[in-house]
Parts: structure tokens; C-alpha cells; sequence
């Protein structure tokens, strides 16, 4: 078994020979514990790639919440609507799901 310890960010007492040997490159020294071969871990983590990236401000984050509307005779759209608001055990969550229900008035 095999259980983080501390993690050191670059310049930080303890990272000099990391930094002599990665430079910019690195990010931090984490320390590992294995307990079964009583073993202490040191892991590095280096910057291997860089690119430019901008913020995609039109995309909605998959954890947030939308509202959802489902008219009345979509049946499909109504059970992957529910099958959304599950809970992972196949009950449908206690009244706190916010996934709409289909309305026969909508």
C-alpha cells in the first residue's frame, strides 16, 4: 500500500538537486510511502509539453446543473432524462434531483 506524503514545490528547501537536473521543467517532489516493502518514494513532476490554450467561454462545465425541459410524449428524452437523475444505486434520487420530470401539461 502505498500513501502520499509531502509534496515540495520547485525551489523549495529540499528540491535543489531536482532543480539542478529539471530546471524550469519542474513543478514539485512528492514523497510516497510504501508500507508493505518499507520503502520511501521520491516522484518528481516535470513539465513535458506546453501549448497555448485559451478559455472556451461557450462551453458548459460538466458539473454544473442545467434545467431541462421535456414535453409531454417524449419518451425517450423523459427516460435518459431519469436515467441522469439516478444515484448509481438504480433509485432515482430523494426529491433533491434537480433534473426536471416531464409534465403532462408542458
Amino acid at each position: 500500500m502505498i500513501c502520499s506524503g509531502k509534496t515540495i514545490k520547485s525551489g523549495q528547501p529540499g528540491t535543489k538537486k531536482w532543480v539542478a537536473q529539471y530546471g524550469e521543467k519542474l513543478v514539485c517532489v512528492r514523497y510516497k510511502y510504501d508500507f508493505l516493502r518499507k520503502m520511501k518514494l521520491k516522484t518528481v513532476e516535470i513539465i513535458v509539453e506546453e501549448e497555448p490554450w485559451d478559455i472556451d467561454r461557450d462551453r458548459i462545465p460538466a458539473n454544473k446543473l442545467v434545467g431541462v425541459k421535456v414535453k409531454y410524449g417524449e419518451i425517450h428524452t423523459g427516460k435518459m432524462v431519469r436515467a441522469a437523475g439516478e444515484d448509481g444505486t438504480g433509485k432515482e434520487n430523494s426529491g433533491n434531483s434537480p433534473i426536471a420530470r416531464p409534465s403532462p401539461w408542458a
